[in-house]
């Protein structure tokens, strides 16, 4: 309170504070008129400077968070004329009005939910498809943590393509490998693109083997490894500078429940894991993904402790899950031209006569020993040309 007391106003640096836009937008929402006041003596900005503000105030009033007994649930002709009668004063109904309108209304999506959706179609004069893969690409924003999965639920199932508005979103956030070998030693920062939660909730609906599932797994390696990569620095150090614990918590308990759900490793993935000397980074390339590479023995059962403090959301199981997780769970056989390709790699990995510096002990340690496995079975077949 002492604080309010003392409040500058007008402000000396000539902006409004937050609190100010709030008190602001709802005047404006009791009397509109006020708008067309501001702009006849010069203020042109108002409608941009407070469009979230009262476009979202003019919701709340709509469906009341707590809701008098005699309310009715207005029908979509009410939510649209009150909007329209802001968008007539210069307001918009942007991209990231709708968002934040599903997520103000998260827990109360399966009331109103499809409601707002049809009225911002009338609208936007969009599809409903077009308007979720839009605001889908909001709702994953890297600040958002996702302590719920209704909104990312709600979304993505009125979504025409769900798998390919998911690798778009993907690819808005940049959610790919974003260095080399070399130049990840000298990056000061790499976390992840988006919150982890998400690529939780990406691995528990699409399954390890789904192409957006992997994506996210890329940029969970490469973050993986980059605090390895500074721990090796500091050895001292538990979590790197400029990294926080709830971020690097986040990071590590991640990369394992990716390998734990039977994530396969790609070829392009040995570069970055030979820099490693960190076993739990290791471990799950060597002892789940090479006996299916080249169909060698193993503990289908085998998981990995999480010794990390992280708590993920519950994910509710459906019958659409169910079936992309049927799909996208098996184990894929590999084939015998990529056996071959693997086998080079791994050939040519072990008789590197590259400075010991671009590999790390612990990572030819594993890779000798997964060599003599490999070179001594049954199971694999490997011509004489060349390998």
């Amino acid at each position: 309170m002492q604080a309010r007391a003392h409040e500058d106003y007008p402000p000396k640096d000539g902006y409004e504070n937050s609190r100010q836009l709030n008190v602001v937008a709802r005047a404006i929402l009791i009397h509109p008129d006020l708008v067309n006041l501001w702009k006849k003596i010069g203020y042109h900005e108002i409608c941009s400077d407070v469009n979230e503000l009262v476009m979202q105030g003019a919701l709340l009033t709509l469906f009341p968070p707590t809701p008098p007994t005699n309310w009715i649930i207005p029908d979509v002709n009410s939510v649209v004329n009150r909007l329209r009668q802001l968008l007539d004063l210069g307001f918009q109904l942007t991209g990231i009005v709708m968002e934040e309108a599903f997520h103000l209304f998260e827990h109360r999506l399966n009331e109103i939910g499809d409601l707002l959706l049809s009225s911002f179609r009338e609208i936007r004069r969009e599809s409903k498809s077009t308007i979720a893969s839009s605001c889908l690409i909001q709702t994953m924003k890297p600040e958002r943590n996702h302590r719920k999965f209704d909104l990312l639920e709600f979304l993505i199932n009125r979504v025409d393509q769900p798998e390919v508005a998911l690798e778009s979103a993907l690819d808005h956030y940049n959610v790919t490998f974003k260095f080399d070998v070399n130049s990840l030693r000298l990056s000061r920062m790499r976390s992840l693109s988006v919150h982890s939660n998400f690529y939780y909730w990406v691995l528990k609906k699409y399954g390890s083997n789904s192409r957006i599932t992997q994506q996210c797994f890329d940029d969970i390696l490469e973050s993986r490894i980059w605090i390895d990569l500074k721990l090796q620095e500091n050895p001292g150090l538990d979590v790197p500078e400029h990294l926080t614990s709830q971020a690097f918590n986040a990071i590590c308990s991640i990369y394992l429940e990716f390998c734990n759900d039977g994530i396969p490793f790609k070829a392009n993935y040995l570069s970055y894991l030979k820099l490693a000397e960190n076993e739990e980074i290791i471990r799950p390339f060597f002892e789940m993904n090479v006996p299916i590479i080249f169909d060698l023995e193993r503990n289908p059962k085998l998981s990995f402790d999480i010794i990390y403090e992280y708590n993920r959301p519950e994910f509710k199981i459906t019958k659409i899950t169910q079936k992309h997780r049927r799909k996208n769970n098996k184990v894929i056989k590999v084939n015998k031209n990529e056996v071959k390709e693997w086998f080079k790699i791994f050939k040519n990995i072990y008789y590197d006569h590259v400075p010991v510096s671009n590999t790390s002990e612990v990572f030819r340690r594993y890779l000798e020993e997964s060599w003599e496995r490999i070179i001594s079975s049954q199971n694999l077949e490997i011509n004489d040309e060349g390998y």
